[in-house]
């Protein structure tokens, strides 16, 4: 029987693990329970967030994240720490990173008010 000891390197934010320091460091930059990538809009779905469509650089249409109170297009941070930005400059352009906290944030859906 052989047996080795490995070093293994873990996610601080969901325990992923890896015996490659390097796939686990940029794993942790766009990681989905890293806080840098939590959004206010993305939370819990703000009511002012849609999608629409554009022409991508690649002459494709594609889906991206529209605010309607802010008339902006925004996009998820994950987009930049998978190197989507420097990819496809032209879809981006137009764009700006989804704010992290939001004055204008409404939870989506149906709200009850207890009227007593």
């Amino acid at each position: 029987m052989k047996s080795e000891l490995k070093l293994v390197h873990t996610c601080d934010f969901c325990k992923k693990y890896s015996t490659n320091k390097g796939s686990i460091t940029r794993h942790q930059k766009g990681c989905s329970n890293n806080p840098a990538n939590k959004t206010a809009c993305l939370g819990i779905l703000c009511k002012h967030l849609g999608k629409t469509k554009i022409e991508g650089s690649t002459g494709y249409l594609i889906d991206v994240f529209y605010c309607n109170k802010l008339n902006k297009k925004v996009y998820y941070p994950n987009a930049k720490h998978k190197g989507c930005l420097h990819r496809y400059p032209d879809t981006f352009k137009d764009q700006e990173p989804m704010p992290t906290e939001c004055e204008h944030f409404k939870i989506s859906g149906l709200i009850y008010e207890d009227n007593g």
